[in-house]
């Protein structure tokens, strides 16, 4: 995930959910399964990119805390070496 079109802003801080129960598969209203046990995490991130990575069959809530404009405008990508160090290619 990316802060503004061109990583042009910094994401401070995430706030996601959670279902701590890793056996809980399927959606709300599959035979057998009762709603799960969620709960919120925080935490501080510092950059214009965040990986998600979600699990088979998982459902997150994401809340950001953006500073705006506090970036160059920049073509790097989360995954390029250069952006680190020069700001971006």
């Amino acid at each position: 995930m990316q802060a503004g079109a061109f990583a042009e802003h910094t994401i401070e801080a995430v706030r996601y959910t959670a279902c701590p129960d890793r056996s809980w598969l399927g959606g709300l209203y599959d035979y057998g399964h009762g709603e799960p046990a969620v709960t919120e995490h925080d935490a501080a991130v510092g950059g214009p990119w965040l990986t998600v990575r979600l699990p088979a069959s998982t459902r997150l809530r994401l809340t950001l805390k953006l500073a705006l404009r506090t970036r160059p405008p920049s073509y790097a990508a989360p995954f390029s070496t250069a952006h680190a160090t020069a700001g971006g290619p």
